[in-house]
């Protein structure tokens, strides 16, 4: 029996808005009270008009990424689909996940000339359009205190040799994506410096050796290869925060990263403006999708592929695992680097949260091609097999706020006229104005 769902509303301007929830008509009552998220506060009244079931909230939050992650037509087509006549033993189901496998792709390589192409060979992917690798979620989690230095034997603290990134600044956000990547805008950033390659097994074991970090769940473990130098998984946004502080930095913010990602060029992926597969171990689930040929759906050894290094020399910023940044989500991603920072969680403890933001895509995304601005979001305690991090670090006699300084808008788009309101799980309440952590 589902636990969770996934839902559309079309809000009063005609704009849809997707949200996840135990309980579709209150949350729907909760936005036409005004009680609901800022955009669809501003758009009252609100109409469903399509839901979704879920067993699991992780695989309502992926379904809910996935929506998120269409163009506008794929959403109508989604919502079309599911009120049509059915033809037939899953004839709906089908033709949903088939039409909506197509859009999907050939949104995902709008910006590649071999676009088109690579979605029409990969449109059998469409039989797993609905699917994705399940995640865990556990309780709430603490800091687990490390060693003081004369504690037992002196473990050595790895420490990657931070590529330097320059103060200055850069354009955030793109028109290619969703909502949540606009308004295009500049952001000025102290110098900092970040981590080559995602962190490895190996270096997370010397923070667990020194008991500062909490053991990865061994149904996280590798069981493939055991390989070192692969990237750790499995560990939440809790584990990954410890881990940086022991090695004497902090998770990135999304400035940094995207920063980091795509340099002061505005390109859509760190190597330029076209999806490559041979360029980022991405684009493979389960043997479907439009990397499937090349790529082999599960984390490699860091630093595999160079050639999809970006401007900086940074690696493994598209695809391989997903990252952790020290930011929660907020869909009003115009706002100073504090504010989006923190979050007030919901009344219902069945819908806690704030989530936070994860960057860079995996080796299994196939609904979105893994660009530099696309953003994601998870809650703090989820864990998954193509989730892990990196680490930046400030650099001495940088001065200014991590978060960066907001310039004028790239472009035209302003709150009232942004079009879809997609953004933050409906646990989340509004940012509250607060130092980031």
């Amino acid at each position: 029996m589902a636990a969770w769902f996934v839902y559309v509303v079309r809000c009063r301007d005609g704009s849809l808005y997707t949200g996840i929830s135990t309980d579709v008509a209150r949350r729907v009552a909760h936005h036409n009270a005004g009680r609901g998220e800022r955009y669809t506060r501003a758009r009252r009244p609100v109409e469903i008009v399509y839901s979704e079931p879920k067993r699991t909230q992780s695989t309502a939050l992926r379904r809910e990424a996935a929506i998120k992650a269409m163009p506008r037509e794929g959403k109508l087509a989604l919502i079309a689909a599911a009120t049509a006549p059915a033809r037939g033993p899953g004839a709906r189901a089908r033709a949903v996940r088939t039409k909506l496998a197509t859009l999907i792709l050939l949104a995902a390589f709008s910006t590649s000339g071999d676009g088109r192409a690579l979605a029409q060979a990969n449109e059998r992917s469409a039989q797993r359009a609905g699917n994705a690798r399940g995640g865990v979620e556990s309780a709430p989690e603490t800091a687990v205190p490390a060693r003081s230095e004369g504690q037992g034997n002196a473990v050595r603290r790895p420490r990657q040799a931070g590529v330097p990134i320059p103060a200055g600044p850069f354009q955030r956000g793109s028109l290619h994506g969703d909502e949540d990547e606009r308004p295009v805008r500049t952001v000025t950033l102290a110098a900092y410096a970040i981590d080559r390659t995602e962190t490895t097994w190996a270096d997370y074991a010397a923070c667990v050796k020194a008991r500062a970090c909490r053991a990865v769940p061994s149904a996280f473990r590798p069981s493939r290869s055991g390989d070192p130098t692969e990237p750790v998984v499995g560990v939440s946004w809790f584990e990954a925060r410890d881990y940086c502080r022991f090695v004497g930095g902090h998770l990135p913010t999304e400035d940094e990263w995207e920063k980091a990602a795509r340099g002061t060029g505005g390109r859509e992926f760190p190597w330029g403006q076209d999806a490559a597969c041979e360029k980022a171990n991405w684009g493979n689930l389960e043997g479907e999708g439009p990397c499937a040929a090349t790529n082999p759906g599960h984390p490699v050894r860091v630093g595999s592929f160079g050639a999809g290094a970006s401007p900086y020399g940074v690696e493994d910023l598209a695809g391989n695992v997903w990252e952790w940044t020290a930011d929660v989500y907020d869909e009003e991603v115009d706002l100073p680097a504090q504010q989006r920072a923190t979050s007030q969680r919901s009344a219902d403890p069945a819908e806690a949260g704030p989530r936070r933001v994860v960057r860079g895509g995996s080796c299994c995304s196939l609904f979105v091609a893994p660009r530099a601005a696309n953003r994601n979001a998870w809650h703090p305690s989820h864990r998954d097999a193509d989730l892990g991090l990196r680490c930046a670090h400030a650099r001495p006699g940088a001065k200014g706020d991590r978060g960066g300084k907001r310039g004028d808008g790239l472009d035209a788009d302003k709150a009232g006229d942004r079009g879809e309101g997609e953004g933050r799980n409906d646990s989340e309440k509004d940012a509250t104005p607060r130092k980031q952590p």
